[in-house]
């Protein structure tokens, strides 16, 4: 019983190319292809051959299933040859079995070529079982030997002729040239001065043109191109329009003619067959049309021959069409991804960029035309994630996609170019793969140029994040960056904050304006941060407030050098407007854990240690006490009081006036 192999048989149908589909289903000849002595492919035209139930339950058997063993030595030694000198093997007769048990016998032509990288036999096998019997029947006769040798030759003669057509059509020769060359074999193996021509039906469905006519009066060709067809419109014409033969013996007294007589006769035309040329959904695109300079009947040898060869003419123009399809899709598709503002590019499982769109040189600012062929890596220096850190090679996204085979959607990466631009792109990757494949054999990258939206998230983050006079830190982000380190911190770490409040600051505003003002916070800015250490955090809270959080510092001693540094530089005089003016700064300092385990407090105690260091003469640091806590809770409990008196009235006011002793008039109070 035969197996079945479908994987082989839809490889063999990969390397065949789907365009030879049709040309393949509509040879009246056996096609098969034989590897390491096994089926690998047959047509169904070889399965009827053989009657088998279909092709596929063909494709797995081995060669010597059938042939008959009369044929099976001859057949093995050819084999061999071919294999050996890579020569094909001219056509010859064998003897097969048929899957019932007949034998039929048969020609035979076959080549070696490769296939998936081994040596194969590729065969074309006709039916010639008749053929052998009328030889058999008749070989008495040597005249009959005679007409059996003719008819073998022109057999031959005419399997050359579509073979050369068929290598035509494979080779992909301009459909004009193919048609041109079907019309002058036909001639040839026709005889009788045999005119042969080849119209096609426009896209209107009604009119046709000549596509072949190399022998035909150019006169004639011009009277009849734009035809319309109908079911008395000459030979042609009827045969399309009927989708059916139309033979016509004399073109003079058939009714078909009736409208084209004259035409025909004055272009010494007597007599037109004509058969319709038709799609694979057999529907009729065309005829073939013999014309003979007298009347003339076809033979049933002239029939079978025109039948064969306006099968290929079919294949032929139903391929171009074919091609043509794909062309005008692709130059549509082509279009529409030329005109996309998004960058789309396509890589190979190689590296390689295997095309691309205009909008894709654009945004990796390359040259027309300089993206395709290159490695994917040699365009860019490296490749950011979202968060602007680096990525390796391999976990780049095209990567990632061709080791899950899943798309990655949604992607927003940072790329530095080769000219040193750096650029935000969101992207998609999506894997491409080959029909009936599961391995991901290319990705598509789609993607936009989002450097402007990144930027201006960016100025956003910044503006939200710092003062927007000095560029520090403001007082949202200080405070989250706090809560985080004491989220974080462990035990023994040491962590503290410096409250800065300038000294003698409104002064300045008050002399030269608040525009000379913020010049001079900004200069403080800069000196303030020239004194930081590598793990310190400078924040403007407002007005002229500052504070700095101190992280990862050695012990105190690094608090009071570093408050020293800030003094000495603020100390220095500020030259603005052919003028000098010096400041102050009185620095309160809190250390976590033992004055504060929280922002708050930690906060609300260097503010009072500040406070404190004005008391005491200002321009100086003080760090946090117990005292001050006690003095900044009495303080605070002071207020509280004082605030709630006011808002209960509790206060009784009491003027005492003020006497003018040489006059005795109040002058005040």
């Amino acid at each position: 019983m035969p197996h079945s192999n479908p994987s082989a048989a839809g490889n063999v149908q990969t390397v065949f190319d789907n365009r030879y589909e049709a040309l393949i289903r509509l040879s009246p000849d056996a096609l098969y292809v034989v590897q390491d002595g096994i089926l690998m492919f047959i047509n169904e035209a070889g399965a009827r051959l053989l009657h088998a139930p279909s092709s596929d339950a063909m494709v797995g058997m081995p060669l010597s299933s059938i042939i008959h063993p009369d044929s099976l030595s001859h057949a093995d030694q050819r084999i061999r040859h071919m294999l050996t000198t890579g020569e094909p093997s001219p056509s010859m007769e064998q003897r097969y079995l048929r899957c019932d048990g007949s034998v039929i016998d048969v020609e035979v032509c076959s080549a070696a070529f490769i296939f998936e990288g081994k040596p194969a036999i590729q065969v074309l096998a006709r039916d010639i079982t008749e053929r052998r019997q009328v030889q058999q029947q008749l070989r008495s006769s040597a005249e009959t030997q005679r007409a059996l040798a003719e008819e073998a030759t022109r057999a031959r003669r005419s399997l050359q002729h579509e073979k050369k057509i068929l290598e035509m059509i494979a080779r992909d020769l301009p459909l004009s040239t193919i048609l041109i060359e079907v019309c002058l074999i036909a001639e040839q193996v026709l005889h009788g001065g045999a005119r042969c021509s080849i119209l096609l039906l426009e896209e209107d469905g009604v009119h046709v043109r000549v596509a072949a006519a190399p022998s035909l009066p150019e006169a004639f060709n011009r009277a009849i191109g734009g035809m319309t067809i109908g079911p008395a419109a000459g030979s042609c014409g009827t045969a399309i329009y009927w989708n059916r033969q139309v033979v016509v013996e004399d073109t003079a007294c058939d009714p078909l003619w009736d409208d084209y007589a004259a035409l025909a006769l004055s272009h010494d035309l007597h007599a037109c067959w004509s058969t319709p040329v038709t799609s694979s959904s057999a529907t009729a695109v065309g005829a073939f049309g013999v014309y003979y300079s007298a009347p003339r009947a076809p033979t049933a040898d002239d029939l079978a021959f025109i039948g064969d060869i306006t099968d290929l003419v079919g294949v032929a123009i139903q391929k171009n069409r074919v091609e043509k399809t794909l062309l005008d899709n692709e130059d549509r598709y082509r279009a529409v991804v030329n005109c996309l503002t998004e960058g789309i590019l396509v890589q190979s499982r190689e590296g390689t960029v295997m095309t691309c769109n205009p909008s894709a040189e654009r945004i990796l600012h390359a040259a027309p035309g300089t993206l395709i062929g290159i490695r994917h890596g040699t365009y860019f220096n490296r490749i950011f994630s979202a968060d602007g850190l680096e990525v390796a090679g391999g976990d780049l996204p095209p990567e990632k996609v061709f080791r899950s085979g899943q798309p990655l959607l949604g992607l927003t990466m940072g790329i530095e170019l080769r000219d040193g631009a750096k650029i935000w792109v969101s992207e998609n990757v999506m894997p491409i793969r080959r029909p009936g494949e599961t391995e991901v054999s290319a990705v598509l990258i789609s993607f936009s140029d989002v450097t402007e939206v990144k930027e201006a998230q960016h100025r956003l983050r910044h503006m939200a994040t710092h003062d927007s006079l000095t560029g520090l830190l403001n007082r949202a982000f200080l405070s989250e960056q706090l809560q985080h380190a004491l989220a974080v911190a462990t035990a023994g770490q040491r962590m503290a904050l410096l409250f800065l409040d300038l000294d003698r600051f409104k002064n300045v505003n008050d002399t030269v304006g608040h525009e000379a003002g913020d010049v001079l916070l900004k200069t403080v800015a800069l000196r303030l941060n020239r004194c930081l250490g590598p793990n310190d955090i400078l924040a403007r809270l407002g007005g002229d407030e500052f504070v700095i959080l101190a992280r990862l510092y050695d012990d105190a001693s690094y608090l009071s050098s570093l408050s020293e540094r800030i003094l000495s530089a603020i100390r220095e005089p500020f030259p603005m407007e052919d003028n000098e003016y010096y400041l102050g700064v009185s620095i309160g300092i809190g250390i976590y854990p033992q004055d504060g385990q929280d922002g708050a407090t930690l906060l609300r105690c260097a503010d009072a240690a500040m406070y404190f260091a004005k008391e005491c003469g200002r321009n100086t640091y003080r760090f946090f006490t117990a005292e001050l806590s006690e003095r900044s809770q009495r303080r605070f409990t002071l207020e509280k009081n004082l605030r709630h008196a006011l808002s209960s009235h509790q206060f009784c006011l009491h003027y005492q006036p003020k006497v003018d002793l040489r006059t005795g008039k109040i002058t005040g109070a």
